[in-house]
């Protein structure tokens, strides 16, 4: 073998490890990395492939059986639709609205052969009472069953009854129904002449008095405000105030404190002639009073004393008389002074 010919042989080798290298170094970047997920363990769900509402039949073309993780079902679902429709000799009805691929839950089907009725739709102890009310005390029909109302009772006050007062009587209280109608799907406002109202045996006994002794209406409220208000009672001389409509612009009752302040000044009465003028000078400070002759002022407390007397270098101090009266004729008052 030449030398030529162990030349070619280790290029070659060197071509061939390069080749191997630059390989190698291309599938480690684009190589991806298989992760092998473990199945979750699931559980068999029925759910409704079809839109469902209040009073609707449940039949076997309505539901289907999916795979749910079984960590995670909701209380109260149905495995098989064997388990929801039974033996099929009694029907089931849908009590509350289900969308397409909702579960189905025993607390919005009825039992095997239970007809639908407003009592399978009122919680557990709770009521309904129904309150007559018209096309403005009914919010314009605007009201669906599932809102959330305030019940409003304006009733003659006073010894003459002329008078008359507005309260809050309850706060917060689901409407069951409008008329004969209990249905949540209803999308179109109507006028109605009685609605029911989802409450408890106290507030049933409120209602039917309050019927009685005033004028109930309805206030509808936001699906997500479930707070109570503070309540105040309104007459009718609340009505000449006129308030802002803005609940978040409200002020808060305030109180207002007045402080009297101590005395810090004191009075001082300056007569020239039969005029005369008061004056007056801070207290613990001490001010030098100058004339136009330069002749300072020392007030003493309970004291009048002329002007000539009184020494140029007294100073007055925080211990004068409130009110102390000089006799100063043909004179100008001391420029210093604070006029009232």
């Amino acid at each position: 073998m030449t030398i030529r010919h162990i030349m070619v042989f280790g290029l070659a080798m060197l071509l061939a490890l390069i080749a191997v290298l630059a390989a190698r170094n291309w599938l480690t970047q684009n190589s991806q990395t298989v992760i092998v997920q473990k199945e979750l363990p699931t559980k068999d769900v029925v759910v409704a492939v079809t839109p469902l509402y209040f009073g609707n039949m449940v039949r076997r073309e309505h539901l289907k059986v999916i795979k749910w993780p079984a960590g995670h079902v909701p209380l109260g679902t149905f495995d098989s639709i064997e388990n929801l429709l039974g033996d099929g000799s009694e029907e089931r009805y849908t009590l509350k609205a289900i969308a397409i691929n909702e579960p189905l839950f025993t607390s919005k089907v009825s039992g095997f052969g239970e007809r639908v009725s407003l009592s399978t739709m009122i919680s557990d102890g709770m009521r309904a009472t129904t309150i007559r009310v018209n096309d403005v005390k009914g919010v314009a029909g605007f009201i669906m069953p599932g809102d959330r109302v305030d019940v409003l009772l304006t009733r003659p006050s006073g010894k003459d009854k002329k008078d008359f007062i507005n309260d809050i009587l309850l706060q917060n209280v689901k409407v069951l129904g409008i008329d004969q109608n209990s249905s949540e799907e209803r999308d179109e406002p109507s006028v109605v002449r009685a609605v029911t109202l989802e409450t408890t045996p106290r507030q049933s006994q409120k209602l039917t008095l309050a019927e009685q002794t005033g004028n109930l209406s309805l206030a509808l409220r936001k699906i997500t405000n479930t707070g109570a208000t503070e309540a105040r009672t309104i007459r009718v001389s609340d009505l000449k105030y006129s308030e802002l409509n803005n609940p978040l612009a409200v002020k808060k009752k305030t109180h207002r404190i007045i402080r009297r302040r101590s005395a810090s000044t004191i009075s001082v009465k300056v007569v020239r002639g039969v005029e005369s003028q008061r004056y007056t000078v801070l207290k613990e400070k001490k001010i030098r009073l100058a004339t136009d002759n330069k002749v300072g002022l020392k007030v003493m407390p309970q004291t009048k004393r002329p002007l000539g007397s009184l020494d140029s270098s007294s100073p007055i101090t925080s211990k004068t008389k409130p009110v102390t009266e000089f006799d100063v004729i043909g004179k100008s008052p001391p420029k210093n002074l604070l006029p009232d």
